[in-house]
């Protein structure tokens, strides 16, 4: 009895070491530990590497106070990209941030949130292998990649929502495999919310499994179990819109996009060789190699699955509800493949990267990744599997995991102080200065800024955003709005933006960073803010009350209206760097 339970004790220890989902989660938890700790500064506070994830939460911060998407109080607006990210962060708001400015509570919750759904995304990643006729070592291989992957644990932690997106398309891959296309749709429908691109990895999907059906009225069921889910969602997210700005899409599209004519094979190489090169296992030829073997025949599949006597998707030809979802069938083969590379061209095809080696561009195309490294080790375990002597096979397949596995110790550490250290240039310039205002600033005065998260978040005060992605009215109205929004300050990076030769400012405070690294553009560590002077005289022909119009030119020209206002404790205020002598 005693040998029979040790025994059983042992088939049960042998059957969780060797389950791909439980080396999906501890490669997960690992990569997520190692990207915090390795390059952490000591003493330094919490933050995100991006201002971008300050937006968010002063989205989210919107929804817990007024119920709606605004970046303003009270006033609905469509400039988050990711609506269904900031609700996911609002009630962490509500119950984590009751004094402004004591965030620690908040950013640590909204770190555990991005690292829970990266352990999601890697787990997912190796059922779709399994669903996929994947032999055991691939579905553990393909979890574990992704789990480990740097770039991905910098993003989970990020304050951004790519682990969101990409743990949502991996779902819809998975239950489409399954033949689940009403879930299949759901969590499609849902990555749209959460990043506008994973429409496409909708509609990728949707033709696939479609395809796949045998019949027309078989196909059409398919259609329309699988797109009714993400249409009801995308149909509710077009009304808000609609709503709140009168235009269907965010108004970030409208204001960042810039679709590509003619130039967008030499976007796709940048994306290649500048974006996802910094990805392993995409750095080498490696990883290409086997995504594009995911791609090759389907006899090629079938034999080697047959030779090695492991297939998990079911034999070939298997039917579920009158689909193939066999690895065999080309149309289940190429999902994760086709999935992956609908979002990362249709990212690409709408902005291109400009500053590719930041990680502020990467995270645009990060979500694709984990769907490319399922598709990468698909067609490892085929080619692989080709080899017919067992001891050689386990060779070849110690040397493909050797290698990734160096590719990404190699990049870790590095990935971690760049990740850190851009906490640190955000916390030294943006935060900073939104911290400064909300000391000094009038409550319900507005402040106009070109960096509209962490300035927005932290002073706690309305802002006018000068790029007029969180107010739009900035661009489709702005001599109406510049005067019914008066300004006090403007935050501002003096390279983007100067006062015209007739506009006069005052700088009351500057904050640069050393060492910058959030981008590749130097300039950008410095930030100052300014003031008006006060106004001559009270008829003075471009008053307005107690205001006066300002004209900023740099970027783009921005006419505003300032009401002068000295800040308390900081003396007479300086000139502005060039303006001396006016």
């Amino acid at each position: 009895m005693g040998a029979e339970n040790r025994t059983s004790a042992f088939a049960i220890a042998r059957r969780l070491v060797t389950a791909p989902g439980l080396w999906a989660v501890v490669s997960a938890l690992s990569g997520l530990v190692l990207l915090a700790v390795v390059g952490r500064l000591p003493g330094a506070p919490l933050g995100f590497p991006l201002d971008d994830a300050w937006i968010h939460l002063v989205y989210a911060r919107g929804l817990t106070d007024d119920l709606v998407l605004g970046y303003n109080p009270g006033v609905p607006t469509t400039g988050c990209t990711s609506p269904l990210w900031a609700l996911l962060l609002a009630p962490l708001h509500a119950l984590l941030v009751s004094v402004p400015g004591d965030v620690d509570s908040l950013l640590a919750s909204v770190m555990v949130l991005g690292g829970a759904l990266h352990v999601v995304g890697a787990v997912v990643a190796a059922r779709i292998v399994l669903a996929l006729g994947g032999p055991s070592w691939g579905a553990a291989l393909a979890g574990s990649v992704v789990g480990l992957s740097p770039p991905l644990c910098s993003a989970a932690l990020s304050g951004m929502e790519v682990a969101l997106t990409s743990a949502l398309m991996l779902g819809g891959v998975l239950a489409a495999v399954r033949d689940r296309l009403g879930w299949a749709g759901l969590w499609l429908g849902l990555a749209a919310l959460a990043r506008p691109e994973a429409a496409l990895v909708g509609l990728a999907v949707s033709a696939m499994s479609v395809a796949r059906r045998r019949g027309a009225r078989a196909r059409v069921r398919g259609f329309f179990g699988l797109a009714i889910p993400a249409l009801m969602l995308g149909v509710a997210l077009v009304a808000y819109n609609l709503w709140a700005s009168g235009r269907p899409l965010p108004a970030t599209f409208y204001v960042k996009a810039a679709t590509a004519s003619t130039d967008l094979a030499d976007r796709l190489l940048m994306g290649v060789r500048g974006l996802l090169r910094q990805v392993p296992p995409f750095g080498t030829w490696l990883g290409w190699l086997f995504a594009i073997a995911s791609l090759l025949p389907g006899r090629l599949f079938e034999t080697s699955a047959r030779r090695r006597g492991d297939v998990g998707g079911g034999p070939p030809g298997q039917a579920v509800a009158g689909a193939d979802t066999s690895l065999y069938h080309p149309a289940s083969r190429v999902m994760p493949a086709a999935a992956g590379l609908a979002f990362f061209a249709g990212n690409l095809y709408v902005a291109a990267p400009t500053d590719p080696s930041a990680f502020y561009h990467l995270r645009y195309v990060l979500p694709s990744v984990p769907l490319l490294i399922v598709a990468a080790t698909l067609g490892a375990t085929a080619l692989l599997s080709m080899v017919s002597a067992p001891r050689v096979r386990s060779l070849a397949i110690g040397v493909v995991v050797g290698l990734v596995a160096f590719e990404i110790a190699g990049s870790t550490a590095s990935t971690s102080r760049s990740h850190h250290n851009d906490v640190r240039n955000i916390n030294d310039v943006q935060r900073s200065i939104g911290e400064w205002l909300a000391d000094r600033v009038p409550e319900g005065s507005y402040v106009a800024a070109n960096d509209a998260g962490a300035i927005r978040y932290f002073s706690n005060r309305p802002v006018v955003d000068l790029e007029g992605l969180n107010t739009p009215e900035l661009r489709s109205d702005p001599d109406r709005f510049a005067r019914e929004h008066p300004v006090v300050a403007v935050a501002v990076i003096p390279e983007w933006y100067r006062p015209s030769s007739g506009t006069s400012l005052r700088v009351a405070m500057q904050r640069t960073t050393d060492d910058y690294t959030v981008t590749s553009f130097p300039a950008m560590a410095t930030q100052v803010v300014a003031v008006c002077p006060e106004v001559a005289s009270s008829t003075s022909p471009d008053a307005h009350g107690t205001a006066r119009v300002i004209t900023l030119v740099g970027r783009r020209t921005v006419t505003l209206w300032c009401r002068p206002w000295t800040p308390d404790g900081v003396g007479a205020a300086s000139a502005w760097p060039g303006d001396r002598g006016r």
